[in-house]
Parts: structure tokens; sequence; C-alpha cells
């Protein structure tokens, strides 16, 4: 699915429950030296939405440990 230099399979897990447009941000974010408000303004997103992206990455990563 995301061919970005990784192939760890709870990486695919947790982008594959987001919607498009989170996972950019969320891919933003882990580029690194920025915080989630500053990837979700760098994608043109509300710089609101970072946080609510970084609660949904915290959601699925939780469903994922319950696995």
């Amino acid at each position: 699915m995301v061919e970005r230099g990784y192939e760890d399979p709870r990486l695919e897990w947790v982008l594959g429950r987001l919607r498009p447009a989170d996972r950019t941000v969320v891919l933003a974010y882990g580029l690194g030296g920025t915080s989630w408000t500053d990837a979700a303004v760098f994608c043109g997103r509300p710089p609101e939405d970072g946080d609510k992206i970084r609660c949904r990455v915290k959601y699925a990563r939780r469903l994922l440990e319950d696995l």
C-alpha cells in the first residue's frame, strides 16, 4: 500500500485505518522535526486537525495492540 522505504506491518495496519488525507499528515509528521499541528498545516489542513489525527493514530495503535 505505502511505498515510503519501510516495511513495518504495524505501520501499514495503522495507516490502512486512516483516511488518505490523514495518512498524508501522519507521513509528514513521520519525517521528523515537526509537531502534529505543523504537519497538518504543511499538508494544507487546519492546525487543529493535527491533534485530531494524533488521537486517531493513538486509537488505531491501541486497537492493534489488542489484537
